[in-house]
């Protein structure tokens, strides 16, 4: 409902971007497995509901995960269009800032540009 009404109020034209949690570097990433968070959101069903509660600071708040592909279904069937997954990692990862597929896989906060149709007026 969110991203329906970022692109219903975004200028044609307009670019919405933003970053989302990933859970498939904790599947697939082995310097993560040791922190066992895979297991504790299978557990907890966390994958099947996509929600978990986070917290910074002793403020709890609810948390959604996903996977990029996921994600740009998702934008792609509410109409957005040029849909890319970039890198959130840092300058040392530059290589993996050119190819979405590989960010789709290790990062774990891939952040996502997407545009409106139309002509900025």
């Amino acid at each position: 409902q969110a991203m329906k009404e970022i692109r219903r109020v975004l200028k044609p034209g307009g670019a919405f971007i933003f970053s989302s949690h990933n859970w498939l570097p904790y599947l697939i990433v082995p310097r993560y497995w040791k922190s066992g968070r895979f297991v504790s959101f299978l557990k907890k069903g966390v994958l099947s509901r996509r929600w978990y509660e986070a917290g910074v600071e002793n403020v709890p708040f609810d948390c959604y995960i996903t996977t990029p592909f996921r994600t740009k279904r998702q934008l792609l069937s509410l109409g957005f269009e040029g849909v890319q997954v970039v890198s959130g990692l840092r300058s040392r990862r530059w290589f993996l800032k050119k190819y979405s597929l590989p960010v789709m896989y290790v990062d774990l906060c891939p952040h996502f540009v997407a545009t409106k149709q139309g002509l900025l007026v």
